[in-house]
């Protein structure tokens, strides 16, 4: 079985936040998983030309540059960097849905595909726009609401750059790049983008299995040889929820 942190809730996370060994187990699987994955999509380097146009080139690129992000933020997490690991989630959120959109091949999504190729920015909104017209008003909703609380991780909202700091004394702010050890940095904040990345990281397989870039049933192996076997126990029982702060 995987780590647990595959299925944690942001907020239980930050009410349980010491379950270091879970931490550590799912890193390990998600850099085998992405990098796995990263080499299967890289098979189809030298498929497209610099020509091409079409739809499934513009997925391929996509989710390349999906994976490389991914790999990038698993990295940062390792190391503590938090604060970029908040900012590229929203990139790499941008990404797969992107890659959706014009997968559907639809009229709505070729024409954003025509003003991606001659390097326009495609704004979210367009995606959001085509699950609430094509799709599902109630799931661009959510989308919505999602979209928007990861824009405040990349914008620097107050509570945001409050998981950059601890308390000391009378609840006074000490940044937690005080000592370069990041002795600091407040567990909390490192459990919480945990369970955010396992999130998309599950999104980005969905997506991959939905482009047809990689088939199925390597996707599933993928996943099966990533995940450990035995899942590292949890240190401590679930507290009672307290709210989302620091």
């Amino acid at each position: 079985m995987p780590s647990i942190v595959w299925n944690r809730e942001p907020q239980e996370a930050m009410d349980n936040p010491y379950e270091y060994g879970a931490q550590e187990q799912f890193q390990k699987e998600a850099e085998r998983l992405t990098k796995e994955l990263l080499v299967v999509l890289g098979e189809r380097n030298g498929e497209f030309s610099l020509e091409e146009t079409t739809s499934r080139k513009a997925v391929w690129m996509l989710f390349i540059d999906a994976l490389v992000t991914c790999i990038d933020i698993v990295e940062c997490l390792r190391v503590k960097r938090h604060r970029l690991v908040g900012k590229l989630l929203r990139d790499l959120d941008e990404s797969i849905d992107l890659a959706f959109l014009f997968n559907t091949n639809s009229s709505a999504g070729d024409k954003l595909l025509t003003k991606w190729y001659n390097d326009e920015i495609i704004p979210h909104r367009e995606y959001r726009k085509f699950i609430k017209s094509e799709i599902d008003d109630d799931l661009s909703k959510v989308l919505s609401e999602l979209y928007s609380m990861m824009s405040k991780h990349a914008h620097g909202t107050y509570k945001v750059l409050l998981y950059s700091y601890i308390l000391r004394g009378k609840k006074m702010l000490v940044h937690d790049s005080k000592y370069e050890s990041g002795i600091l940095v407040h567990p909390k904040t490192i459990a919480m983008y945990y369970t955010l990345v396992a999130h998309y990281l599950k999104k980005l397989a969905n997506g991959l299995r939905t482009s047809g870039l990689i088939e199925e049933n390597i996707i599933n192996s993928i996943w099966k040889s990533s995940l450990d076997e035995a899942t590292v126990p949890r240190r401590f029982e679930i507290k009672k929820k307290k709210g989302l702060d620091n």
